[in-house]
């Protein structure tokens, strides 16, 4: 037995839909193209303080006091049309005059002829519900409140009771109440059973392979069961290939059923319903058997656990969201790990080259200079006697040879500061404050710890290239004249402060582009568990604090 869709006239929608809004625990708007309020339901009144009659036809934003919210969905409508929701903090102010920041999101949908723009209003629990849960909600609320294009029976049969109604929101709320994808799977089956009044009933999800379930409830006991329908293959696999419900009263002579399979054994009715995604594809099912009063499902049946249908449709995509979301964070999480171990590996490396370089820059070819210095010294006594000419010319590169090794020590202690080793931190920091006042011209005030800081190896490489790196965009940029440097060591914390007295650094040049010596440096001191902080005062100049910690002796 198949069933046939049952379509309700447009009047018999919007009554029922207007019912079903009324009932989700969420601020749900609707307004026109120009703004003006077509749609708002209790939830709005609360939220806003207008009642629906105030506020029906009037421009939503007069009511909220300000143009936030239709220039949002202007600035957003093209992204808006590709089907793409959009969700954001946006001042609002309620009847009373109190102004807060609420959480917007927003969607077009088409009703009719007309295209509307949903707005909904609440937190967004798990950080899913502005990307999926609530748009989707309601766009399948106000679009279609019937879900599948109005697979429910006609109204009358509805209104005859409203316990359906409200059965129908009380598992809607139920299966939104977690994010566990296997827990929503269980509370539907068991729920589409007890709604029907069936005997025993499973649901599950569409992979790769096929429709799969994991566990089936009979008598509300739970038994695992894990099987899986390729596509075609079996009642679910009908159910994919096809889309539709499958109904059957007759299950021992049915031509589709697998009578082989151990849970078809006593089988005698069946209804299996397709979960559908938000574009129409097959998410999951769920499939109910044996009517326990002997007879078979009924059309009424089948129409209730189609309207059950949207419900377990949203609260799935929300878990499987939620879930991706997860995942993604975590491998953001692993990837950010892998990208600081790579970046301090990286940093190891380039610090033991710089120190490899500076050696044999010292060592090999200042020596090789400094025995070409004295061999030209010689070369100079044994001229000045004979050519006068070439005696001055042999000066004159002895003079170059001069400039020539005091650049090679520059260059290495700048790769390597040989007191950073064997002085220490502070010597260093006020050595190389005294280097660049008299390279630069501004002056430099240091104040460190008589007692030089016992700090390990990579703690001190982090503070001095932290300085290095503040020192040169000072020269750079800052415009100053005076700078004060602060070396300071608490019982576990050591802090390095640099102030300067020039133009002060802008916030957009802080988080620009090109700030990569900012980035370098904020990133040293969170690699060793430290925080790094800048700011700056327009014609005052700019502050950098460093904190690391440590333990002394270390």
């Amino acid at each position: 037995m198949q069933f046939q869709a049952l379509h309700l006239s447009n009047e018999a929608k919007l009554q029922l839909q207007t019912q079903m809004l009324n009932a989700v625990e969420q601020a749900i708007m609707a307004v026109d193209l120009s703004g003006r309020i077509v749609f708002w339901n209790r939830f709005a009144e609360t939220f806003s303080g207008w009642t629906t009659a105030e506020v029906q036809g009037h421009s939503i934003d007069e009511v909220f006091g300000n143009r936030l919210v239709m220039e949002a969905a202007r600035a957003n409508l093209e992204q808006m049309q590709r089907g793409e929701g959009w969700s954001g903090e946006i001042l609002v102010q309620r009847r009373s005059g109190a102004a807060f920041m609420a959480h917007l999101s927003l969607a077009l949908m088409q009703i009719e002829q007309q295209t509307l723009i949903c707005i909904v209003e609440g937190p967004a629990p798990q950080q899913i519900q502005e990307d999926n849960r609530l748009p989707a909600e309601a766009r399948a609320l106000l679009v279609d409140a019937v879900g599948y294009e109005a697979q429910l029976t006609t109204l009358a049969q509805l209104k005859q009771s409203e316990a359906t109604i409200q059965t129908l929101f009380r598992i809607s709320n139920k299966l939104n109440a977690t994010l566990e994808v296997n827990t929503i799977l269980d509370e539907l089956a068991q729920e589409a059973i007890r709604i029907v009044n069936g005997e025993s009933g499973f649901a599950g999800l569409r992979t790769a392979e096929g429709m799969t379930v994991r566990k089936y409830f009979r008598q509300g006991v739970a038994i695992p069961f894990e099987h899986t329908w390729p596509r075609g293959q079996g009642i679910p696999g009908w159910v994919l290939e096809y889309q539709v419900p499958y109904g059957t009263s007759d299950a021992a002579h049915d031509p589709v059923i697998e009578h082989d399979l151990a849970i078809n054994a006593d089988v005698r009715s069946i209804i299996c319903t397709p979960i559908l995604d938000s574009v129409g594809e097959v998410l999951g099912y769920f499939d109910i058997r044996n009517k326990q009063d002997d007879e078979g499902f009924t059309i009424v049946d089948q129409d209730m656990l189609m309207a059950l249908a949207p419900a377990a449709s949203i609260a799935i995509q929300n878990a499987l969201a939620y879930q991706q979301r997860l995942a993604t964070v975590a491998e953001l999480k692993e990837s950010a790990r892998q990208l600081q171990a790579l970046a301090a590996n990286l940093e190891s490396a380039r610090e033991e080259e710089r120190t490899r370089i500076a050696r044999e820059l010292h060592d090999q070819l200042g020596q090789a200079l400094t025995a070409m210095k004295f061999d030209l010294a010689w070369l100079t006594d044994q001229l000045a006697q004979k050519e006068v000419s070439l005696a001055q010319k042999v000066k004159t590169v002895t003079l170059q040879m001069d400039a020539m090794i005091k650049t090679v020590r520059r260059i290495a202690t700048e790769l390597r500061p040989g007191m950073l080793d064997d002085l220490g931190l502070a010597a260093s920091i006020e050595w190389q404050a005294r280097d660049f006042e008299k390279r630069t011209g501004i002056v430099c005030l240091v104040r460190v710890p008589a007692e030089d800081l016992l700090l390990a190896r990579a703690h001190s490489v982090a503070l001095f290239r932290i300085f290095q790196e503040a020192l040169t965009n000072i020269a750079r940029h800052a415009e100053a004249q005076l700078i004060e440097v602060t070396l300071e060591a608490a019982s576990e914390v050591v802090t390095l402060c640099i102030q300067d007295d020039g133009r002060g650094i802008e916030a957009r040049e802080i988080g620009g582009l090109h700030a990569l010596g900012l980035l370098g440096m904020r990133e040293r001191a969170t690699r060793l568990g430290g925080a790094f902080d800048i700011q700056g005062v327009a014609g005052q100049g700019t502050t950098v604090t460093v904190s690391i910690p440590v333990q002394q002796g270390e």
